[in-house]
């Protein structure tokens, strides 16, 4: 948990740029014990629970994976390419993401960054999802970290440097 706890200040002083951790965990922690109090007591968690357990479900994973095998090929056949795009409709695409982005920062996060902070951190995450590179090893680390929860009894050395011992 602690090793969790030092990845997410990384991340946030990386995203928000910020040094001043003790404001940041004393709010991050207040807010935890909020979230905890209600999400741990009796029929909440039960709620919680049984949601979380639904999801994972071998024949919802399934048919979760059957939907996209046919999103990604319809009847077992390669999809027809999409036409490119113009510079225009980029630029106008990325000035509209970012209009969605900074539009949905929720007011939890302004109370803790600041709204300075907040727009910052908005605009330094648009800018890393503008890079196809970093996109898709965000995607295939994602990928990977799925792959290795949903089949663990696989011997893996790679990304993580796991090998499982039987």
């Amino acid at each position: 948990m602690e090793q969790v706890e030092h990845q997410v200040y990384a991340l946030a002083r990386e995203i928000f740029e910020t040094d001043d951790l003790s404001v940041l965990r004393r709010n991050f922690f207040v807010m935890l014990k909020g979230v905890l109090s209600v999400t741990m007591k009796g029929s909440a968690y039960s709620v919680v629970n049984d949601a979380f357990s639904h999801l994972a479900e071998t024949p919802k994973i399934g048919r979760t994976l059957n939907i996209l095998k046919e999103y990604l090929w319809p009847n077992g056949e390669w999809g027809e390419a999409v036409p490119e795009r113009t510079a225009d409709e980029m630029k106008q695409s990325r000035d509209s993401s970012r209009k969605m982005l900074l539009e949905a920062i929720p007011e939890s996060l302004i109370k803790i960054f600041s709204k300075e902070k907040c727009l910052e951190g908005v605009q330094t995450l648009h800018d890393f999802m503008q890079c196809k590179i970093l996109v898709k090893n965000l995607f295939f680390t994602l990928l990977d970290m799925m792959l290795l929860r949903l089949f663990d009894d696989i011997n893996v050395v790679g990304l993580h440097h796991l090998q499982r011992d039987d």
